[in-house]
């Protein structure tokens, strides 16, 4: 038996846990599917569980602290795991503390669902893990790092959403590609997929969406993708095959202000599309070059009232904290937001540095933090 196990997340503002659901469904299902005898293991705060031989625990910033508790743990007793992995985010930049500690056998860095199947399907030593890529682990008193891969045949993992909705995770979460095509200075997708944008194929997406609303009768569709809008000739086909799916259903996505256009999203409308939310962060032009943004002020105005004229229900988010943000970047973004008028969900966000990203590295060049502190500490830490 291998256990998936995720833990509580305790710092929901910084890691987002339908990510952590959606990486451990995914390696759950593909070792399902390599034979492997998978039992998904989602704990609650208090809850106790008997470890079975060989734990795979999802480590994200949001739920560290947790899961290296959990961790040990599985160290303990009778019972013990023989074998420990960890893999998400957290584990991939911290590889080497997490090995140096004995909180974990292996780590892999990404792409679990093709990694770790193969792993436990050779012998448990480390002279045959070094074929395999994207693996941290020590042999004989050293870290060892396998090369790195990044797979692109994402049609070969079996359906992750249907799995995750029987588990009772509502809405459907779905995704569609892998990375993002932007370089943000705070957001750590890429450390999380292992950097650029992988596609599956529309086709198989449709499958999955019509797995989903005709096999399980699910309401609402809710993409996980960066932005669903970065190829509008790959979203028009998704729109044009959901709109002819049967059910009862709508969906909703996240978008760049600048990914989107008028006739695409009243083709999103047309195609059931009823909520889309986008990551706005500021109005400021000094402020959206310092993180590393490519749109201005004009570009918010317009996606937003587009997407009002297509009839869909508007939540963007706006950051503070930002670097050298000034009263005055303040008072644009405000400026803007008083101009986008009534009728749109507003949320705020103070900006947290997540390990991997480059706040993350420019803030241990400059001292603001250390390795160390930042793997141990369990409170939020912000860049300024």
């Amino acid at each position: 038996m291998v256990d998936v196990i995720i833990t509580p997340n305790a710092r929901a503002a910084c890691c987002d846990p339908r990510l952590i659901y959606y990486s451990a469904g995914g390696l759950c299902r593909a070792l399902a599917q390599k034979g492997s005898d998978a039992r998904w293991v989602d704990l609650k705060q208090e809850t106790e569980f008997i470890p079975s031989e060989i734990a795979c625990f999802a480590v994200f910033f949001g739920n560290k602290a947790n899961a290296f508790r959990r961790m040990e743990a599985a160290r303990q007793g009778p019972a013990a795991c023989r074998l420990i992995i960890a893999f998400g985010p957290f584990a991939s930049v911290f590889s080497e503390e997490i090995l140096s500690r004995g909180l974990a056998d292996i780590v892999a860095e990404d792409d679990p669902e093709f990694v770790i199947p193969p792993l436990l399907q050779v012998p448990g030593s480390p002279a045959s893990w070094e074929a395999i890529p994207n693996l941290s682990f020590k042999h004989e008193g050293k870290i060892v790092h396998t090369p790195k891969h990044s797979f692109h045949e994402l049609d070969e993992i079996p359906f992750i959403s249907p799995y995750l909705y029987s588990q009772g995770h509502r809405p459907a979460f779905i995704m569609t590609a892998r990375g993002c095509q932007y370089h943000c200075v705070y957001c750590d997708r890429n450390v999380l997929w292992g950097g650029g944008v992988r596609h599956r194929r529309v086709e198989r997406v449709l499958e999955e969406i019509r797995e989903l609303v005709e096999g399980q009768q699910a309401q609402v569709i809710e993409f996980l993708d960066e932005d669903l809008a970065a190829d509008h000739k790959r979203l028009a086909a998704l729109c044009e095959g959901m709109r002819r799916l049967k059910g009862n259903f709508y969906w909703q996505c996240s978008a760049c202000v600048n990914s989107v256009s008028r006739d695409m999203l009243l083709l999103m409308g047309r195609s059931r599309c009823r909520e889309i939310y986008f990551g706005v962060e500021s109005a400021s032009p000094q402020v959206l070059r310092r993180i590393g943004k490519t749109y201005g002020r004009e570009d918010i105005i317009n996606a937003v009232r587009w997407s009002r004229e297509a009839g869909l229900k508007v939540e963007v988010m706006m950051t503070i904290g930002n670097p050298g943000e000034t009263e005055a970047d303040r008072d644009m973004t405000l400026s803007a937001l008083d101009e986008l008028g009534q009728g749109i969900t507003v949320r705020t966000n103070r900006l947290v540095v997540l390990p991997g990203t480059a706040f993350y590295r420019k803030g241990l060049s400059e001292g603001r933090f250390t390795q160390k502190s930042f793997f141990e500490e369990d409170g939020v830490i912000f860049y300024g």
